[in-house]
């Protein structure tokens, strides 16, 4: 299927388009796709191609609800998911009217973002994105998420999924966000200079909340709780972290710092309040600044 410039693909209501597995879907810059009612939706069991400066987007129609696009991985004639970005300046981007209730994407399996050619641009907002048993979202570039819930679906296994994998990026940036019931909410991995800035987020009920193996992370007023493992872990490309104003809450511990190498991991934590943790702060080979912050009923404030 090789949706043109200036083409429209109109899915009603009630109706699927499935890209079969082994079938393409070609995306050309200026093409729209209208998936016109809650019901109306794309399943994408093949191949996904985003043209040289196109623009993979999902629109309401004259209901003005938009329905939602499903990539299904798992092999064995059950989905071979793959999404290809042309050049250099390809974009994703999909929004809804809300994160409480706006579906806009559901995984099945672990599916990847073009990792030959990073989309300039991976952004999706307002909206929600369900995942099912051992599925995992991977990014490689540029990512946004603006006021996205991130679950399971009802029928998935708990803690059995990776809500976000960053790849090969210079900047991404989370906001507003929930995950829950997650294996690892959020996962980076570069090894030059990048960096994630996760503000006023809620990551509960999972095994590891944030594991960073990039350079610089900020975490602004986020509330990491019950995490069996850690909220956050610190990798050995990862080289500063700052936490501010946050909540590391019933985890197992709140931050471990894991570093082998002759240089030291920055560790800033401001304003923060660590409650009932294993260890609050697990750190190695690691400079530390620690200000106006609470340690309360953890069984090790700092190791």
């Amino acid at each position: 299927l090789n949706l043109k410039k200036g083409s429209t693909l109109l899915v009603n209501d009630g109706s699927v388009l499935i890209i079969e597995e082994g079938a393409k879907m070609h995306v050309e810059r200026g093409a729209k796709i209208i998936l016109d009612g809650d019901n109306a939706r794309l399943f994408v069991d093949g191949e996904l191609i985003v043209g040289e400066s196109a623009v993979f987007s999902v629109l309401a129609g004259a209901s003005k609800r938009s329905g939602y696009v499903r990539f299904r991985n798992l092999g064995g004639g059950y989905g071979a998911a793959k999404i290809t970005a042309l050049g250099d300046s390809a974009e994703f981007v999909l929004g809804g009217k809300g994160k409480a209730f706006d579906m806009v994407m559901q995984l099945e399996g672990q599916v990847e973002f073009s990792m030959q050619n990073p989309f300039r641009v991976f952004k999706v907002n307002d909206a929600r994105i369900a995942y099912g048993i051992n599925s995992s979202l991977l990014v490689n570039g540029n990512a946004i998420s603006d006021h996205v819930e991130f679950d399971v679906l009802s029928w998935a296994r708990k803690s059995s999924s990776k809500a976000l994998f960053i790849k090969q990026f210079l900047k991404a940036t989370v906001r507003h966000c929930d995950f829950k019931n997650f294996d690892v909410a959020i996962e980076t991995f570069d090894l030059k200079d990048a960096e994630l800035q996760i503000e006023a987020c809620n990551i509960s009920s999972g095994n590891q909340g944030l594991v960073l193996n990039h350079a610089n992370t900020n975490l602004l007023q986020t509330v990491l709780r019950a995490q069996a493992m850690e909220g956050v872990v610190m990798l050995q490309n990862a080289k500063y972290l700052s936490v501010s104003g946050s909540q590391l809450i019933m985890n197992g511990k709140g931050i471990r710092v894991q570093n082998a190498e002759v240089f030291l991991t920055n560790l800033f934590v401001d304003n923060c309040h660590f409650a009932s943790n294993g260890d609050a702060i697990e750190a190695a080979n690691t400079k530390a600044v620690f200000a106006c912050t609470r340690f309360v009923l953890n069984q090790c404030s700092c190791r």
